[in-house]
């Protein structure tokens, strides 16, 4: 591994992968290991993920939630059953997108199926990537089809969400997102490895499928290990509603004393 631990850095991109992602164009989920990744990972550390940058959309997380909560005490009140799962799936997204492009999607349902369709293209495997030099597996396999289906899909929902924030950029120029910073980045060219606007909307659906999928992932589990131990969600519950008594809304200086909630 001494020797070859340079080579193990990389993700593998298998045959079928590279059809949706083409040579070049990686984010930073598949960027080969180098310079240029360590410099898009610097980028993101310095630019995207400090301090004062996530703490600049504390409240985009408060409001999010605090729809999240309306829309359940509104199905509660019905005496509606509530897809926990959906909800939270939504919470998720539009949290991240407002984080990252300064507003919601406009069709937030298409880009999570989008979202879907690929994580299980990525993790499946095809014929093609078992046999990845015959002609013959590619020819009867359906993988190919949807994977090019899919980053045309893709692109074309990338493209419009990058022209819908630049039009509101235009017409709000004091909301600001993670993707401002990129396209910033980008026009100022002091970068030693210039990036590309395939490799912003690469690197922006990473940060869409990390920030949504990933945390929604979590939260489901979450919630379905309370609804599996009563006693434990109960103790939960105490406590939320001791730290919580009296407050309007959850705002996240209320969160610090949840100790218990935090082992959960």
């Amino acid at each position: 591994m001494v020797v070859r631990d340079v080579d193990f850095a990389t993700r593998p991109i298998s045959r079928m992968l590279r059809l949706s992602i083409p040579e070049g164009t990686e984010g930073i989920a598949f960027a080969p290991y180098g310079d240029k990744l360590r410099q898009i990972r610097k980028i993101f550390t310095v630019e995207l993920f400090s301090a004062r940058r996530v703490q600049s959309f504390r409240t985009v997380r408060e409001e999010e939630a605090g729809r999240l909560l309306l829309a359940v005490a509104a199905a509660a009140t019905a005496s509606a059953s509530v897809n926990l799962s959906k909800r939270l799936s939504a919470y998720a997204a539009d949290s991240s997108v407002r984080a990252i492009i300064g507003n919601r999607f406009k069709d937030r349902d298409t880009f999570l199926m989008i979202l879907q369709r690929g994580i299980k293209l990525f993790a499946g495997m095809s014929l093609p990537d078992l046999y990845p030099s015959s002609r013959l597996a590619m020819l009867i396999s359906r993988v190919p089809g949807q994977m090019k289906r899919y980053r045309e899909e893709r692109d074309a929902f990338m493209d419009a969400a990058v022209r819908e924030h630049q039009e509101n950029r235009a017409a709000d120029d004091d909301k600001e997102g993670l993707l401002d910073v990129l396209l910033r980045i980008q026009r100022e060219g002091h970068l030693q490895f210039p990036m590309s606007i395939d490799n912003i909307k690469s690197a922006v659906g990473d940060l869409f499928a990390g920030g949504s999928d990933t945390s929604a992932t979590t939260l489901e589990w979450t919630m379905a290990e309370l609804v599996k131990n009563p006693r434990v969600m109960g103790k939960a519950q105490d406590e939320v509603r001791r730290a919580l008594a009296g407050q309007p809304k959850v705002i996240e200086d209320s969160l610090g004393g949840l100790n218990y909630m935090r082992l959960v």
